[in-house]
């Protein structure tokens, strides 16, 4: 009662698959959440891949036992090289960051500076899409 919705993020690997199927039963049968309140993301879904194949045991799991859970076209996160590189909360930071990393890389005194410079530029350019994606989903994830 004290939560409006339940999030689950699911992975496409077999261990993601398995431990979020085991989750989204807990939920439904153990804790009574109805299934318009559990509401799956599926994360780290590569470019060009087909959501209801990869993540083909989630869909028959929801059509063969009762719909326990809500499944929303669109709560999709693609997978991304920025993830690895940012910590938490930093994404909108960096698609919103005006400091000059072309100055930086160059005043940079070693590799190591280097290569955290680059990653920086690099979680940048990808960042304002992130955003916009993550955001999107989140829409979608709190319509009613």
């Amino acid at each position: 009662g004290d939560f409006d919705f339940f999030f689950v993020p699911i992975t496409p690997d077999v261990r993601g698959l398995r431990d979020s199927i085991q989750l989204l039963n807990d939920l439904a049968t153990l804790y009574s959440v109805p299934a318009d309140k559990i509401r799956v993301i599926f994360n780290k879904v590569p470019d060009g891949e087909v959501v209801t194949e990869l993540f083909s045991p989630i869909f028959k799991y929801h059509k063969n036992e009762g719909q326990k859970f809500t499944i929303l076209p669109g709560a999709v996160v693609r997978e991304s090289a920025a993830f690895p590189m940012i910590g938490s909360g930093q994404l909108k930071q960096a698609a919103e960051s005006t400091s000059d990393l072309r100055a930086a890389m160059k005043a940079a005194k070693n590799d190591d500076e280097i290569a955290a410079i680059s990653d920086a530029r690099a979680v940048r350019r990808m960042a304002p899409a992130l955003v916009a994606e993550l955001e999107k989903v989140a829409k979608i994830l709190l319509a009613k």
